[in-house]
């Protein structure tokens, strides 16, 4: 299955933080259940289980390619999973409609930049995920057909999505449009020229906002 460039870096950072120093130094073969099991205990130990997940599952997917290119005849790490606990599924928190007009409230009167601010409104009439939002580009808008299209690369599902403009929208850009009309994004980053605000820069405003 092929996967994003940015996804398999996070999973190579996670292998070359957990796996490598310990198990790296040896030969496929020799790669037992038990030591894996060993290595990876400290992750589970420390609550660590999404992370856990990635990198078994990372490790299986090495193991399966060595055995279909003929390296070793089998996977050794085939059960390791069932070692340690399943990690719990836990619901982000939801903000009900009535709360809504408190949380705008609450935005207008918020020490945040511009561009933050506006990020939180866009979010929030165009019911995208925090990565499409930040990484909305200029190139993206259709105004003469007032059309949001996100490009398959940038969507989960791997699928092009279009979002119609609202009046409010269209509002919102005439807003930044002065502030980061000459950037490729709606949303630069003010720390790291020619890229956009983190991901989870509105996030972590909501929070401090409380």
């Amino acid at each position: 299955t092929s996967v994003s460039e940015s996804y398999s870096q996070k999973i190579y950072r996670a292998l070359e933080l957990h796996i490598l120093p310990k198990l790296g130094k040896f030969p496929i073969h020799q790669i037992t259940a038990s030591q894996t099991i060993g290595i990876l205990k400290p992750l589970s130990e420390a609550g660590k289980l999404d992370m856990l997940k990635r990198v078994t599952q990372a490790l299986n997917q090495i193991m399966t390619f060595a055995v279909n290119t003929g390296i070793i005849h089998h996977n050794p790490l085939t059960k390791i999973t069932s070692a340690f606990k399943a990690p719990s599924k836990s619901h982000q928190p939801t903000l009900a409609p009535q709360e809504l007009p408190e949380l705008m409230k609450s935005l207008s009167y918020a020490n945040i930049r511009l561009l933050t601010r506006v990020m939180i409104e866009w979010q929030l009439h165009t019911m995208t995920r925090p990565s499409e939002t930040a990484g909305a580009r200029w190139d993206e808008i259709d105004l003469e057909a007032e059309l949001w299209i996100i490009p398959a690369e940038r969507m989960k599902m791997r699928r092009a999505h279009s979002v119609p403009l609202s009046p409010q929208v269209l509002e919102l850009l005439e807003i930044i449009r002065p502030h980061s009309g000459d950037s490729e994004f709606l949303f630069p980053s003010d720390m790291k020229r020619g890229q956009h605000l983190n991901t989870q820069t509105a996030n972590m405003a909501l929070k401090r906002m409380g």
